[in-house]
């Protein structure tokens, strides 16, 4: 049996399209030009706020916008729409269906926070295979500091001994490092660098690799 600590954005699902398009309707709200998929894309992965800093960092108001009130515009817009075009990646729902069979231990481990991340999971009826969910405004600490994984293996009674980070970032393979587990690193996600370089301890092109890899680990 394994523990396994999955990463939301970008390794289960592509949620890009409403994340960009929310973010967007935050941004008119102020006057401020929209971004593209692309850019938006650079940078989710650590925080609502910090992706709200971000943009207007992009857009050049830094000294000009509420960053707080931006944030909390843009978690209502998403909260509302959260799936009009969102998508689960390709294999991952027949993967989870194995590792439930199985009696592996699944988690979520995301810097997402609560008030989007629910909705999207129910939404993709992703919510029932994780006994553990915990976001990004769950705690007083997030990724990567290990504190946030090991919160998910203890909620799950799981064993660090048996236990695999699965994620698609610098920050997941941070996290993962700092909590003394293996990192398996899928190579579609959102990441600033190149997969390869980010020192994953397996790369997969597919979610459908990832049960085949799982006992090379340990």
């Amino acid at each position: 049996m394994h523990t396994l600590i999955m990463d939301l954005d970008g390794t289960l699902i592509d949620s890009i399209p409403d994340v960009c398009a929310s973010l967007n309707r935050a941004l008119e709200s102020e006057g401020l030009p929209p971004l593209a998929p692309a850019q938006v894309r650079k940078m989710v992965g650590h925080g609502a706020r910090a992706m709200i800093e971000h943009a207007i960092r992009e857009s050049g108001a830094e000294n000009d916008v509420d960053v707080d009130s931006l944030r909390d515009l843009f978690l209502t817009e998403y909260s509302a729409r959260p799936v009009d075009s969102t998508v689960v990646y390709p294999g991952v729902i027949d993967v989870l269906d194995k590792f439930k069979a199985n009696g592996d231990l699944l988690g979520i481990c995301t810097n997402k926070p609560e008030k989007t991340a629910f909705p999207v999971l129910h939404a993709l009826g992703l919510y029932d295979y994780f006994p553990a969910i915990i976001c990004g405004d769950t705690l007083p600490y997030s990724k990567p500091d290990s504190r946030h994984v090991h919160t998910v293996i203890d909620q799950l009674g799981g064993d660090a001994a048996t236990a695999v980070f699965v994620g698609d970032s610098e920050t997941d393979v941070a996290a993962a490092r700092n909590a003394g587990l293996p990192v398996v690193l899928v190579s579609y996600g959102y990441t600033l660098s190149p997969p390869a370089d980010l020192g994953a301890d397996v790369l997969i092109d597919r979610f459908s690799d990832l049960p085949g890899i799982l006992n090379t680990l340990f």
